[in-house]
């Protein structure tokens, strides 16, 4: 994944600063996760990715494909911040 290339960016829709980034965001439902900070994001998607596997675990398809959908956001936002090899890393390593 590409680093962050402009070293601001911003929503076209209600103009909040979304950091650096490779793209800012046309609308605000699209940057909810762009206001957390990269540790935490990091955080969030390691319980995010244990849950996934206890919900499959369990048999529970519909919660298990909704909290899929929660980590490829994550994912997206991490990318967008260049920093998604590096959270990847951290997951093999924990």
């Amino acid at each position: 994944m590409s680093a962050a290339i402009y070293p601001e960016t911003y929503c076209s829709q209600c103009g909040v600063s979304t950091g650096p980034g490779t793209h800012g965001f046309s609308h605000c439902a699209d940057h909810t996760l762009a206001l957390g900070d990269t540790k935490s994001l990091k955080d969030v998607r390691l319980r995010t990715i244990k849950l996934h596997r206890q919900a499959l675990d369990a048999d529970l398809i519909l919660s298990a494909y909704r909290i899929e959908q929660a980590i490829n956001k994550i994912d997206a936002e991490l990318a967008r911040r260049g920093e998604f090899v590096n959270a990847v890393r951290e997951a093999k390593s924990s």
